[in-house]
C-alpha cells in the first residue's frame, strides 16, 4: 500500500524506530503500513506531528559547507592516510621482491643438488623436492607484483588530486605550516 511507502520515505525512519518513536508495537506499525489497521489516536497525532515537523525540516534544512580550515585538516589527514599506504605498499613490493629472489635461489640451489642425488639419502632427497615442489605451487606471483605496483600507482595518483585540491582552497592554514 502507499502508506508504507510514503511513511518510510517522508519520516527517513525503520519500522522499529517509528514504532518507538509513536509509543506502539512494531505490528501495528506492520499493520497501518499494509492497511488492514489504524493506529490509536495518539499514535496517529504523533505521526501527523512528525511528518509536518520532517516537511518543514527539508525544505529549510541546507546543506552547511565546511569551513576552508576543515576542509585544510581533512585534506591533510588525507594525505597522510595516503602516505601511510603507500609506504606499506612499497614495504610490501620490497618483501615480495625479496621473497622471489630466496625462491629463485633455493631452486637453483636444489637443481644442483639433484644433479648430484648419488650422495643424497633418501630422507633427504625426499626433503629437497618437498621444498621444490612446495615453491613451484605458490599462485602466479608476476599478477600479485603487478597488482601491489599498479595500487602503488593508484595511492600516487590519489595523493596528487589532494594536493591539486589543498591548493585550491587556499587557506590561512597551509601558509602557517609553511612558515614553521
Amino acid at each position: 500500500m502507499k502508506n508504507k511507502n510514503n511513511i518510510r520515505a517522508l519520516t527517513g525512519m525503520s519500522q522499529e524506530n517509528l514504532a518507538l518513536l509513536l509509543q506502539v508495537s512494531r505490528s501495528q506499525i506492520a499493520m497501518f503500513e499494509s492497511g488492514k489497521r489504524n493506529l490509536p489516536i495518539q499514535a496517529m497525532e504523533k505521526l501527523a506531528l512528525l511528518l509536518t515537523l520532517s516537511q518543514k525540516e527539508s525544505t529549510t534544512t541546507e546543506t552547511k559547507k565546511a569551513t576552508p580550515t576543515q576542509e585544510q585538516e581533512f585534506l591533510q589527514n588525507c594525505i597522510i592516510k595516503n602516505k601511510h599506504q603507500q609506504l606499506l605498499v612499497a614495504r610490501k613490493i620490497t618483501n615480495f621482491i625479496k621473497k622471489q629472489e630466496r625462491i629463485a635461489v633455493l631452486e637453483k640451489m636444489s637443481r644442483l643438488i639433484m644433479q648430484e642425488e648419488k650422495n643424497l639419502k633418501n630422507y633427504d632427497l625426499s626433503l629437497l623436492k618437498y621444498s621444490t615442489t612446495k615453491n613451484q605451487t605458490q599462485p602466479n606471483c608476476n599478477t600479485l607484483l603487478i597488482a601491489l605496483q599498479l595500487k602503488k600507482k593508484v595511492l600516487e595518483y590519489e595523493e596528487q588530486l589532494i594536493k591539486e585540491q589543498l591548493k585550491e582552497t587556499n587557506s590561512p592554514l597551509t601558509k602557517d605550516k609553511k612558515t614553521k
